[in-house]
């Protein structure tokens, strides 16, 4: 029986998307192609566009946006983790601000930040990074593992 249960449980997460293919499928019949396409008719737009030179350079760009992003997060979050592991009075600086930051709602920042560094790629940059930072648990999270490595005290 518990074989059975195992089996079964490897399959849900393509059942799931099978329905989703379906309701999907289903909806888009009641609206015009133009409001909600078929996810056939996405398939063949994605296709199309595969063979396309702006595709694959706006893919590059997406891309190199979100290592920034990651690459900045990583840099900010060590550094600032390893320092409020080592110096307790910048702990106690920081994390306040930390807080507040992930406290705000991300549709909040991304309206701040388009506004802050402009739509060009900054902002894109910036928002990547807040969510890393925040994926990764700010600098409690690196502080532990400045500790785990003999890098804090």
């Amino acid at each position: 029986m518990n074989n059975s249960i195992t089996r079964w449980s490897r399959w849900v997460p393509l059942y799931s998307c099978a329905a989703a293919l379906v309701l999907w499928g289903g909806v888009s019949a009641l609206y015009p192609s133009v409001i909600l396409p078929s996810p056939l008719e996405t398939v063949r737009a994605l296709t199309k566009m595969l063979g396309t030179g702006p595709f694959w350079q706006t893919l590059g760009t997406t891309f190199l946006r979100q290592m920034a992003g990651f690459t900045i997060a990583c840099i900010v979050g060590f550094g600032l983790g390893c320092g409020a592991g080592r110096h307790p009075l910048l702990y106690r600086l920081i994390h306040p601000l930390v807080q507040l930051v992930q406290s705000v709602p991300p549709v909040s920042w991304i309206l701040l930040v388009m506004l802050w560094f402009g739509v060009r790629g900054g902002a894109q940059v910036a928002v990547e990074g807040k969510t890393y930072f925040e994926i990764m648990g700010g600098p409690g999270y690196i502080i532990d593992i400045c500790t785990k490595y003999g890098f804090c005290e």
